[in-house]
């Protein structure tokens, strides 16, 4: 599971590090058990996909990993401060740039796909570590600690270098340069 929130993590600061994966999801006797992982890990799937894809829709499977991670913790109040805090901080650094009840409004062409390309990736600190500060340098820095630290060898769902590369991916791999 957590090479899965690895990957989607990994996947906003460039789409080329992650393999295009898909969850079989085949109900069996086991799944009677493990019934929530099953359904969490579906829907990092279709996040990701999604996300890959540029699918507009792509908040409707983020609330329900909400929802879910919501369920599971044990305070409530305390996830539910984190998660307005989160929000607050959100609104003024990235206001939405297209119309949400009009999306092909911010596409001229009418082409149902959003392209984040453009968007620069938020590290993780800024949602976990309430002392982070959101400059270019303290964003540069976790995101290259981020990416270096992460191995495509361990976590079958990273593409290698090579790979990347051969995509057109420009700069080094596993290194986060701040393009």
């Amino acid at each position: 599971m957590l090479q899965h929130i690895e990957t989607l993590w990994v996947d906003l600061i460039d789409k080329r590090y992650v393999k295009k994966w898909q969850y079989n999801f085949i109900p069996t006797e086991r799944d009677k058990i493990h019934g929530v992982k099953t359904i969490a890990l579906e829907s990092l799937e279709r996040s990701n996909r999604n996300y890959i894809d540029g699918a507009y829709n792509i908040s409707a499977e983020l609330d329900g990993q909400a929802m879910l991670a919501r369920y599971i913790c044990p305070d409530k109040n305390l996830f539910d401060t984190w998660l307005e805090d989160c929000i607050r901080k959100l609104i003024p650094l990235f206001p939405v740039k297209y119309d949400r009840d009009n999306p092909s409004e911010y596409n001229k062409d009418d082409d149902p796909y959003y392209d984040s390309s453009h968007e620069q990736p938020i590290p993780r600190e800024f949602f976990f570590s309430p002392d982070f500060e959101l400059t270019s340098k303290n964003t540069q820095e976790a995101l290259d600690n981020f990416l270096i630290n992460l191995s495509y060898k361990d976590n079958d769902l990273l593409n290698t270098p090579e790979t990347m590369l051969a995509e057109g991916f420009k700069g080094t791999p596993y290194r986060y340069t701040g393009e």
